[in-house]
C-alpha cells in the first residue's frame, strides 16, 4: 500500500457534521515539538461537531512526522499542506481547495458561513480567514502571543488565550454576552490605547500653547 497524501481523509464518518473547522498546526496544536496541554481534549470535542481540517505551510513530510509522532492523525478528517498546491497561508485560495477536497469525499458543499479557522498568527491564520470570508478565532499564546494585528484584516472575530476557550465558542457553551466580550476585547484595548494617546497629545498641545502665550 502506498503512502497516503497529506490531503487524504483520515476518517470516513462526517456526513452528519455540517460545519468545517480549519486548524493551524504550529503554536496552536503543537509547540516546541509537543502537543499543547489542551490540544487533545479540544480535538476530541470539536470532531464530534465539525469536519476537522489541519492546514499548515509545512511540507507534507514534516506534517506527517509531527502527527505520527504524537498520534494525532485520527483527530483530523483532512490534512492539507498548502505547499502541495503551490500556496502558503494567508493565500485565501487554499480554502477553495479544501472545499473541493471535502466535496470530493463527502459529496456535499459546505457554505462559507459554516467555515471557521483557528490559529495563533494574525498575519497568517486570521488574515487567511478574513480574506476568505470565514469566521476566525485567534489563540493568543506561544511564540506569537505578543504579535498585534497591524491591519483591520488581521483582527480576529474572536480572540482567546487557549483552545479550551476556543472550544467554548465553537460549541456554543458560553453565553452570547460572554462571546461579545471576548469578540470585542482586542478592539476595545486598541481603542483605549488610541484614546490615551490622543489625550496625551492633546495635553501636550495645550502646554505648548500656554508657553507661547
Amino acid at each position: 500500500m502506498g503512502a497516503k497524501k497529506s490531503s487524504e481523509f483520515q476518517r470516513e464518518e462526517g456526513e452528519d457534521r455540517d460545519r468545517v473547522l480549519i486548524i493551524d498546526l504550529e503554536e496552536t496544536v503543537v509547540s516546541d515539538g509537543n502537543p499543547v496541554e489542551d490540544a487533545v481534549k479540544f480535538l476530541e470535542k470539536v470532531r464530534n461537531q465539525f469536519v476537522t481540517v489541519l492546514l499548515s505551510n509545512h511540507t507534507e513530510a514534516r506534517i506527517r512526522e509531527i502527527l505520527s509522532t504524537h498520534l494525532l492523525f485520527p483527530y483530523f478528517d483532512l490534512v492539507v499542506s498548502a505547499t502541495d498546491y503551490d500556496m502558503k497561508k494567508p493565500d485565501p485560495r487554499i480554502v477553495g481547495v479544501i472545499r473541493a477536497l471535502l466535496h470530493d469525499k463527502l459529496g456535499k458543499d459546505f457554505p462559507h458561513e459554516n467555515f471557521w479557522i483557528v490559529g495563533d498568527r494574525p498575519d497568517k491564520d486570521v488574515l487567511l480567514g478574513r480574506k476568505a470570508g470565514i469566521k476566525t478565532i485567534r489563540v493568543r499564546r506561544g511564540r506569537y502571543a505578543d504579535m498585534d494585528a497591524e491591519f483591520e484584516e488581521e483582527r480576529a472575530d474572536y480572540e482567546v488565550s487557549s483552545l479550551t476557550e476556543a472550544l467554548e465558542i465553537l460549541t456554543g457553551s458560553i453565553s452570547p454576552a460572554r462571546k461579545r466580550r471576548r469578540k470585542s476585547r482586542s478592539t476595545t484595548t486598541d481603542i483605549g490605547k488610541k484614546e490615551e494617546k490622543y489625550s496625551k497629545e492633546k495635553k501636550g498641545s495645550r502646554r505648548g500653547r500656554k508657553k507661547k502665550e
